[in-house]
């Protein structure tokens, strides 16, 4: 995949479009996600992984879909993370898996890891971890090999600290 893809979901419809020379192009996948906001995406292994987010009918969403340069497919997994919004999530290069961290379900600020891999997803436990929070942003440093958490916000104000993953544990 040496193009740019997109997945603008406004509440009213669904756009798969990649970037090629400065210009979007729109996709036709035979399937999509359906509409929604406040989702999260990550690049991993020659495909994006995108789970939960929101819609109008439904709420808070827990599935997830991978797309494949062509189309989107939907990937069953009998464990996965709580339906949220407002999540995070980053390709970990060094270990091979996407790592999610946080968001908000019900109402309720999160603070659970979990892990995308080749056999679908994985509660990690931590005996050290961030606060729960949502509204951070996570993404790959690769000369430290961690992948680093920052900021958002918990139930009483916004959030200035930083994480890193290494694979076992988050570390200040």
């Amino acid at each position: 995949m040496n193009q740019i893809y997109m997945f603008a979901a406004a509440l009213a419809t669904v756009v798969s479009a990649e970037l090629r020379c400065q210009d979007w192009v729109p996709v036709q996948p035979s399937s999509a996600p359906s509409a929604r906001s406040k989702h999260a995406m990550a690049f991993a292994r020659g495909s994006i992984v995108l789970f939960g987010g929101a819609d109008a009918v439904s709420g808070e969403m827990g599935d997830t879909w991978t797309w494949s340069g062509s189309d989107w497919t939907q990937q069953p997994s009998l464990v996965a993370p709580s339906a949220r919004v407002d999540h995070a999530m980053a390709y970990d290069f060094a270990r091979g898996k996407i790592v999610l961290f946080g968001g908000t379900a019900g109402g309720v600020d999160q603070g659970d890891t979990w892990e995308w891999g080749a056999t679908g997803w994985s509660f990690i436990p931590t005996t050290v971890a961030p606060s729960p929070r949502s509204g951070h942003a996570m993404v790959h440093d690769a000369p430290r090999g961690l992948v680093v958490l920052y900021g958002g916000r918990d139930s009483a104000s916004a959030l200035g600290d930083q994480w890193g993953w290494n694979g076992s544990n988050w570390v200040a």
